[in-house]
């Protein structure tokens, strides 16, 4: 620990990054992973690969409807899927490759204070480049038909789609899912990168001689936080839409909880 004066200061950081790819995978067990098992698998891709269809959208007009490739369930408002193929209809030789759910970086970082009798040290950490697949909490909140009886629906589902609305992003409410909404896309791949003020600690040890007045060898008095603040893209586009990148698929965020601590030694 570094000292000025009275104050100490150390800061420490841990970085890492991890890329695989999967190089073999047994023929009876290929279909196991992503892909569509005929042109398109999981060799020489990373294990987290997401695979799916492409959201271009919402059609905005009839007109729109008519001039795309055929759609079931196509209409105003509704989701507009991208014709990989190219021939003219989409169907399931429509998915391809549409993100990578592992982190491109995962980081820490500490920084500890000392200044007199009192202690401070606060700890950060996150992660980078990350696609999260939010299909679970997003279906949830955002798509209509795909609710559950008896739950109340997001509130996001207030600024759907409608023929006055044509700027919003998210799909019109209908009571059916002709449109096959639910299908994986890009609809529902969200940005994943974050950084969390994970805990924090003030500390305060009594002076060593008011300590041995009370017959105690050391007493710390302590204060910590946990789960205190998130940081991530909540605006623009590819931005997360949920509670918690961390837990992407739960619909309560990890709880900022605060702890206070005696710690006497005798």
């Amino acid at each position: 620990m570094d000292k000025l004066g009275d104050l100490g200061i150390d800061i420490s950081g841990v970085f890492s990054h991890n890329k695989q790819t999967i190089v073999h995978v047994p023929v009876d067990v290929l279909n196991n992973f992503a892909g569509n098992g005929i042109d398109q698998n999981i060799l020489g891709r990373p294990r987290n690969s997401l695979f799916g269809y492409v959201a271009e959208g919402l059609f905005q007009t009839q007109a729109e409807v008519d001039g795309a490739p055929t759609q079931v369930g196509a209409a105003p408002g509704r989701i507009r899927y991208k014709d990989i193929s190219g021939d003219g209809k989409i169907d399931n030789m429509d998915r391809t490759w549409i993100g990578i759910g592992d982190s491109k970086l995962e980081y820490g970082l500490t920084i500890a204070l000392t200044w007199k009798d009192f202690d401070f040290n606060v700890f950060f950490n996150g992660a980078l480049g990350k696609d999260l697949n939010v299909s679970g909490w997003k279906s949830w909140t955002d798509i209509y038909a795909l609710g559950t009886v008896g739950e109340n629906y997001g509130t996001r589902l207030l600024n759907a789609w409608t023929p006055t609305n044509t700027k919003s992003t998210i799909p019109a409410m209908s009571i059916n899912n002709y449109n096959d909404e639910g299908r994986f896309s890009t609809y529902y791949i969200e940005n994943g990168s974050y950084m969390k003020v994970r805990n924090a600690e003030l500390g305060y040890t009594i002076p060593m001689r008011f300590a041995n007045s009370i017959k105690i060898k050391r007493a710390r008095i302590s204060l910590r936080a946990d789960n205190i603040a998130t940081v991530m893209k909540t605006k623009g586009s590819n931005a997360y839409t949920g509670l918690d990148p961390e837990t992407p698929g739960n619909s309560y965020p990890l709880p900022l909880s605060v702890t206070m601590g005696l710690n006497v030694t005798f």
